[in-house]
């Protein structure tokens, strides 16, 4: 639970995806941009939970999570200064300049949701369906797992573009679900996991076997633990969403042996 609470869950769940993409594109991500990429991630996370727990929030939702917040916001707020501290600097010096130019484009749009849903405006978030409120922090959070794939692969736009669309696939499932899980009444997942197995069919069809079989194992166990998971369902959504991404590691490994 308290992993849970400090936004480590995500970082497993993005980190593994990740290195899946690595996978799929021929390389082995090393160390380096894994901590880079999960600690942008928790720093995005870990500020947005933050704000939601200040008093003159206009967040719903409070949850395990928030409370945390709430009553650890002074030491939180200090290792999210030393982890920033340390990735910014360590970015500047060891990363070249065309990663810091698309990174720097990450940070831009990670601070606009931030503004946009800790300001008055978040009314108008608010309003959003949650189906394309989930497309639009899912394809954020994919394009970030698939950034050091992209850059050290080579890859070409038209040759990354299927393998980012069924990360945003999966990553937009799992965001939906999550928040289906979160608003009392709204149980039912049909719509976002037969979608999800349809995503499978098509990296099946593109020959992507362990992303598919990655995804498959996401979408049939957000369907089981929908009806079998404990009443905090949300706590466990990213231990899911990184578990699945294992999976599709160790198919990776398998299917190539």
């Amino acid at each position: 639970m308290i992993l849970h609470f400090l936004a480590l869950d995500t970082v497993f769940a993005v980190v593994l995806w990740a290195i899946l993409g690595g996978l799929t594109f021929g390389v082995f991500l090393e160390a380096g941009p894994l901590l880079w990429t999960g600690s942008a991630v928790w720093l995005v996370y870990c500020a947005d939970r933050w704000f939601d727990s200040l008093p003159q929030s206009r967040e719903t939702h409070l949850g395990g999570r928030h409370h945390f917040m709430v009553r650890n916001r002074v030491g939180v707020a200090t290792c999210w200064v030393l982890v920033w501290l340390v990735s910014l600097g360590s970015a500047l010096v060891y990363l070249p300049a065309r990663a810091l130019l698309v990174g720097g484009v990450f940070t831009v749009i990670a601070l606009v949701y931030l503004i946009l849903t800790q300001t008055p405006s978040k009314r108008a978030v608010d309003s959003l369906p949650p189906a394309l409120m989930s497309l639009i922090v899912g394809t954020v959070v994919a394009s970030a797992s698939l950034l050091f794939p992209f850059l050290l692969s080579g890859a070409t736009i038209s040759e990354t573009a299927p393998v980012w669309s069924l990360f945003v696939g999966a990553f937009w499932v799992q965001a939906f679900v999550t928040r289906l899980w979160e608003s009392p009444g709204k149980n039912s997942i049909v719509f976002p996991v037969t979608v999800g197995l349809l995503l499978s069919a098509i990296a099946l069809y593109w020959n992507m076997n362990a992303v598919a079989l990655g995804l498959l194992s996401l979408f049939l166990a957000l369907a089981i633990f929908n009806k079998a998971g404990p009443n905090e369902k949300v706590c466990w959504a990213d231990w899911i969403l990184g578990g699945s991404a294992g999976f599709g590691i160790l198919a990776h490994f398998i299917l190539h042996n």
